[in-house]
């Protein structure tokens, strides 16, 4: 590895460097927030949404764990774990708009972009996901929030995208995440259009 200048070179490929550490703000963090969004509806609308876990359903591997939600995954998609991007669906589509809901108070669970930790990209899932599932629910709908989780016992860090859903939904979800001592999540709202 060499640097040069705000550039390093490893094996002839070039990356970039941000030699200030000093945190993004104003309208630039606003805009790259922007960009995620897009960039994460594109992915949405380029799949299509499979739900291989319905409401109600329980874990394949670990029987004792109910799905509060819609739950599954984007078809030609990859996640750390191998397999689609996460994603659990809520029962508010209407359009382009925002779901509405009960607002939950501003919490810890409230949490901008630059809060995001990084995502560990070389860890796998050993967990078996089920069939394609029903898709009758896998009408695209728009990303409402993500979901970053930690687990210790998977040993890894993912993101389930949250589609569809109101402030309560969200909540249910973290709390869904946030059950186990083995797993933690952060919730991230996006921001209302």
């Amino acid at each position: 590895m060499v640097f040069k200048g705000n550039t390093f070179y490893l094996h002839d490929i070039i990356f970039p460097t941000r030699m200030d550490l000093t945190p993004i703000a104003g309208e630039r963090k606003t805009l790259m927030e922007e960009e995620f969004w897009k960039l994460l509806d594109k992915l949405l609308e380029q799949s299509e949404v499979i739900i291989d876990r319905p409401q109600g359903s329980f874990h394949p591997k670990y029987p004792h764990i109910l799905y509060p939600l819609n739950y599954g995954y984007l078809s030609d998609t990859s996640s750390p774990d191998g397999a689609g991007i996460d994603v659990w669906k809520g029962c508010h589509r209407q359009g382009n708009d925002y779901p509405d809901g009960d607002n939950l108070s501003k919490s810890d669970m409230d949490y901008s972009m630059s809060d995001l930790p990084g995502l560990n990209e070389n860890d796998k899932d050993s967990e078996p996901k089920m069939g394609r599932g029903d898709k009758g629910l896998s009408e695209t709908g728009r990303i409402t929030g993500i979901m970053v989780t930690a687990d210790i016992m998977k040993r890894d860090s993912e993101i389930k995208l949250l589609i569809d859903c109101n402030d309560e939904e969200m909540g249910i979800i973290y709390e869904f995440h946030n059950e186990s001592e083995y797993m933690k999540a952060l919730l991230i709202k996006r921001k209302r259009p």
